[in-house]
């Protein structure tokens, strides 16, 4: 009886494993093959199958298959979709490499081929960098801000210097008006220099002091150091220069964004809206101890704050020296202005790319992509090559680079950036630089390099 039932047993096994397909493992990783970058979040099935899977932050997918030979499809919204025909059960993990697709616009093609990788690095990140003359000064860290490294490279990435041990918790460098960087923590501001093939640092000042007489200095040309200033409420800056043989200050501009100033001076109560929200102060400051009292006046300023943030832009005016020459974007004028080393203006350029300057007036509602996309208030130029740009925000993440015809103010795209949400981005001797990190929590920032010509 005990054999009867032991055959049974057997038997039913046989069944249920007749009764079942085979499943195949198949794994493997997915690349960018121009920058080797990991990919996630790309697609990965068999055709004539409803087996599926989404590559994770490393690019690794793992998926099965019941029979071969079968077709892998492997398929990415910014990347060209790939076939693979398996015929039999690898015995590797696949190593796939995606094509960046090419994107054509009227008159310029777009593509990704030219993006270079400055540094990638398992173990650490890129947290900022700076373009030096000789090189580019980059702050990465390891697992953690308290394992930072200041690392300097060649423009290629090539490895030259590194200092391993920082005085305090890094938060970002700074180039000052002068060329200098500085590394920035909390408390302090400590200055990078350069000795015997050495990257070392000054003792810090204070943060408040070192923004005190660093935030508002632009550049400098020969004699004379530029500077500008925020005015009423952030609608204008003005801009001067201190001529460094006799220290004395020479106001070069001011600039404002009229339409919004007339709406406060055409109807001043409108500033207990968004400039002073104690309209009662006195009265309130007399009973400052009152709980009721600090917590109307944090109230009162917290309301302001969040219209002003939400409904009232601050005016963009950048300012850049190109040769002994100073450029000033005027964007509330709708103009580019050109001033001479004697301060006097040369030509005034019109441009249009603002285009929600010219078509709203007064309070400035939240901005919407257009069908061209949004533009970001970013100008940037290139002194190399005596260029300028701006960015414009798609849909889907991507910036796009457009160059600012500097003789006419009409705009002309020259790339898109084929990463969404990129930061730090900054231009140099006919290159786009920007940071990268990519989905996922294992991915680490990058510093990669895109070429403009």
């Amino acid at each position: 009886m005990k054999n009867f039932f032991f055959v049974l047993f057997l038997i039913a096994i046989r069944l249920s494993a007749f009764g079942q397909k085979t499943e195949i493992l198949v794994k493997g990783a997915v690349y960018d093959n121009k920058t080797g970058e990991p990919l996630e979040n790309v697609n990965i099935h068999f055709l004539e199958s409803k087996a599926g899977a989404i590559t994770d932050g490393l690019g690794r997918f793992s998926i099965y298959t019941q029979k071969l030979p079968a077709v892998l499809e492997i398929s990415h919204i910014a990347y060209e979709t790939k076939n693979i025909s398996i015929k039999s059960i690898p015995l590797i993990d696949m190593e796939i490499k995606l094509e960046p697709k090419t994107s054509i616009l009227p008159g310029v093609v777009i593509t990704s081929e030219k993006i270079d990788t400055v540094f990638m690095d398992d173990e650490y990140a890129v947290l900022d960098y700076e373009i030096m003359d000789n090189g580019i000064l980059m702050l990465v860290f390891r697992y953690n801000l308290l394992h930072s490294e200041l690392l300097f490279t060649d423009f290629s990435g090539t490895e030259m210097i590194k200092l391993k041990i920082l005085p305090a918790k890094p938060l970002q460098l700074f180039k000052d008006c002068l060329g200098t960087v500085h590394v920035i923590s909390k408390n302090k501001a400590f200055q990078v220099y350069f000795q015997d093939d050495k990257v070392l640092l000054y003792e810090g000042v204070g943060i408040g002091k070192f923004h005190a007489l660093m935030d508002d200095c632009k550049f400098g040309i020969r004699n004379k150091l530029y500077f500008s200033e925020k005015a009423f409420m952030e609608l204008g800056q003005v801009f001067y220069y201190i001529n460094t043989d006799d220290n004395q200050k020479h106001l070069l501009c001011t600039v404002f964004d009229e339409d919004k100033v007339d709406f406060f001076y055409q109807n001043p109560e409108n500033l207990a809206l968004f400039g002073d929200p104690l309209t009662d102060k006195g009265d309130l400051m007399a009973n400052g101890n009152d709980p009721a009292v600090i917590d109307r006046l944090r109230k009162n300023f917290e309301e302001a704050q969040f219209r002003k943030l939400a409904y009232l832009s601050p005016a963009y005016i950048p300012i850049f020296g190109m040769g002994d020459s100073v450029i000033l974007f005027n964007h509330p004028k709708s103009q580019i202005e050109l001033y001479d080393f004697q301060d006097s203006m040369v030509v005034k350029i019109p441009i249009s790319y603002n285009g929600d300057n010219n078509t709203n007036k007064g309070l400035i509602p939240v901005g919407t992509f257009k069908r061209e996309g949004k533009w970001l208030k970013e100008v940037y130029v290139d002194k190399l090559h005596k260029r300028a740009y701006t960015l414009f925000m798609k849909s889907n993440g991507n910036k796009e680079v457009k160059e600012i015809n500097l003789r006419t103010g009409e705009v002309s795209s020259v790339i898109i950036i084929p990463f969404p949400y990129v930061k730090k981005i900054d231009v140099y001797n006919g290159f786009v630089y920007f940071i990268y990190k990519g989905w996922g929590e294992n991915q680490r920032s990058k510093l990669f390099r895109q070429r403009l010509d």
